[in-house]
C-alpha cells in the first residue's frame, strides 16, 4: 500500500470518488441538499483532475481508460444533480452551508496525510471488469455481504430449513449479493454501445443496496422494540403468576412465553393436542 499512497494522481482519484460515495450516502438518507453539494464538489474535483491531465497531453493523444471512467463518473454526477434540483421542495436556501470542496490541486506533493483521505480504506483501483462494474460502490458496503459460495449455502440453508426465518439485515445482504451477481453478468454481456452507461447504472446499483440495508436496519430495529415489550409484558405476566421469592420460577416462565411466541409451530402442535385428546 505505501506505492500506493504515494502517488498524487491515485490519491487525487481516490478523494474525487469518496466525495461520490459520500453524496451517494447522503442521497440514499434522504438529505438531498447535503447530496447536492457534495455531488458538486465530486464534479469540481473530478473536472479539475480531468483538465490537468488533458493539459499535459498531446493535442493527438486520446484519453486513457481511467480518464474515461472518470468522465463517466461526472457525468452520472451531473445527471443526478439535475434530478434533485427538479424535485419537488427542493431548494438550495443556504446551500453556503455546506462545506465548500478542496481543490484537487491540493495533493501537489508527493506525500499525502492518509487521514485526509478518509478512514473509509477503499482498496486501490485494479484493472478488471469486476472493478469497473462495481468501483463506486464503497468497500465497507461490499465486504458486508456473503461471498458467493456463502450465497449459495444460505439459499440451500433457508430452502431446507423453512422453520429458522432469516432477519432482516440476513435478507438484506442476501438480495443485495444476488443483484450484484446479476449486475456483474449484466455487464459481461453489455452490447460496446452502451458501454458509456456503466458508470450511471453502477450509482444506481449502489443506491439500490444502500436502500435496502436502511430498511432492513429500520425493520430490524422496530422488530426488537417489539420483542422487549413483550419480554416486558411476559415479566409483568410472571409477576402476577408468581410470588416474589419464585425468581427462577419467573424467568423460566418469562423464558417460556418468549419462545411459544417467537415458534409458531409450538402453538400449533399444542392445538392439535387438544383437537386429538379424546
Amino acid at each position: 500500500m505505501a506505492g500506493y499512497t504515494e502517488d498524487p494522481w491515485k490519491l487525487r482519484v481516490l478523494d474525487a470518488k469518496q466525495r461520490v460515495r459520500r453524496a451517494q450516502v447522503l442521497d440514499v438518507e434522504g438529505n438531498d441538499r447535503e447530496a447536492f453539494c457534495t455531488y458538486l464538489g465530486g464534479i469540481a474535483c473530478l473536472a479539475q483532475l480531468l483538465e490537468n491531465a488533458t493539459r499535459v497531453k498531446d493535442s493527438k493523444e486520446r484519453l486513457t481508460h481511467g480518464e474515461e471512467q472518470l468522465l463517466q463518473i461526472l457525468e452520472s454526477c451531473v445527471e443526478r444533480v439535475k434530478t434533485l434540483a427538479t424535485q419537488p421542495g427542493f431548494s438550495t436556501t443556504h446551500v453556503n452551508t455546506c462545506r465548500p470542496p478542496a481543490s484537487a490541486n491540493q495533493y501537489s506533493g508527493s506525500r499525502v496525510d492518509n487521514e485526509h483521505v478518509g478512514a473509509e480504506n477503499y482498496p486501490p483501483a485494479t484493472p478488471g471488469e469486476d472493478n469497473l462494474v462495481l468501483m463506486l460502490i464503497p468497500h465497507d458496503l461490499m465486504a458486508t455481504l456473503p461471498t458467493p459460495d456463502e450465497f449459495k449455502g444460505s439459499l440451500q440453508l433457508h430452502a431446507t430449513c423453512s422453520a429458522r426465518e432469516l432477519g432482516p439485515m440476513d435478507k438484506a445482504k442476501l438480495e443485495n449479493r444476488r443483484l450484484a451477481d446479476l449486475f456483474k453478468k449484466r455487464m459481461s454481456s453489455l452490447e460496446p454501445k452502451y458501454h458509456g452507461q456503466q458508470t450511471s447504472l453502477s450509482l444506481g446499483l449502489h443506491r439500490k443496496m444502500m436502500e435496502n440495508e436502511r430498511i432492513a436496519k429500520a425493520h430490524e430495529d422496530a422488530i426488537k422494540k417489539k420483542r422487549a415489550e413483550q419480554r416486558l409484558s411476559f415479566q409483568q405476566l410472571a409477576d402476577r403468576k408468581f410470588a416474589a421469592s419464585e425468581q427462577e420460577e419467573k424467568a423460566f416462565y418469562t423464558n417460556v412465553l418468549e419462545y411459544q411466541q417467537e415458534n409458531s409451530w409450538l402453538n400449533n402442535w399444542c392445538c392439535g393436542l387438544q383437537y386429538d385428546a379424546p
